[in-house]
């Protein structure tokens, strides 16, 4: 029965977005077992040519730590890649 229970957890899932000038950006962080899902998303036509790009990170830590989390049933390198990421 105990284990049953284990198996109830709720994953956290934080989230940020931007748009400018038609050009969105998207970092989503999923809970895991062993640490977070890091899920960087940009679409868009910029500079004349459009982007559709979307990558993963595996993080031990979350690096949208300081937003609240939306309730769903990287360490330094991987938030400087984020801060990057959004700034343009």
């Amino acid at each position: 029965m105990d284990s049953a229970k284990s198996n109830d957890k709720k994953y956290l899932t934080w989230s940020k977005s931007i748009e400018k000038d038609g050009f969105y950006k998207r970092v989503e962080v999923n809970e895991i077992e062993n640490g977070f899902l890091v899920c960087l998303n940009e679409h868009g036509e910029k500079d004349g040519k459009y982007i559709d790009s979307y990558k993963k990170y595996y993080s031990q830590t979350n690096p949208l730590d300081d937003l609240a989390p939306d309730e769903v049933d990287g360490v330094e390198k991987i938030k400087e890649t984020i801060k990057d990421f959004l700034d343009y």
